[in-house]
C-alpha cells in the first residue's frame, strides 16, 4: 500500500508541473521506477490521455495484469488506448516478480 501511495504521489507531482501554463498537447507515456522499503524495484507505466490539457482534471485507472503477464509499457494496448481516448490517465503496474518489478523473497517467477 505504501508503494501505491508513492506512485500516486509521483503521478500527481508530474501532473502539477504543468500548472499555471495552459497547454493542450498529445498525451505521452513515461516509465516510473520506485524502490520499495524492502529494496525491491517496482515498475509502472503512466499513460496520459490522448489529448492532454494541463489545466484539466482527469480520472485515473490503475491497470494490472494476470499471472504471468506484465504491464503495458506503450499505452497502445486496446483497452488502455480506449480509456486514453476517452480522457483517462492509465497507470499500468508490473506486479512483484513480473516484468521489470523485483520478485519477493528473491524468487524469480518464470513460466
Amino acid at each position: 500500500m505504501k508503494t501505491l501511495k508513492r506512485v500516486l504521489a509521483t503521478f500527481f507531482l508530474y501532473g502539477m508541473l504543468g500548472q499555471g501554463m495552459a497547454e493542450t498537447r498529445p498525451g505521452v507515456s513515461y516509465q516510473v521506477y520506485l524502490t520499495a522499503p524492502d529494496g525491491f524495484q517496482n515498475a509502472f507505466s503512466v499513460h496520459e490521455p490522448q489529448e492532454f490539457d494541463t489545466e484539466a482534471n482527469y480520472s485515473v485507472v490503475l491497470q494490472s495484469h494476470g499471472y504471468g503477464g506484465e504491464r503495458d509499457k506503450t499505452g497502445e494496448d486496446a483497452f488502455n488506448a480506449a480509456l486514453r481516448s476517452q480522457g483517462y490517465y492509465v497507470v499500468s503496474i508490473d506486479q512483484r516478480g513480473h516484468g521489470e518489478s523485483g520478485a519477493a523473497d528473491g524468487a524469480d517467477i518464470e513460466l
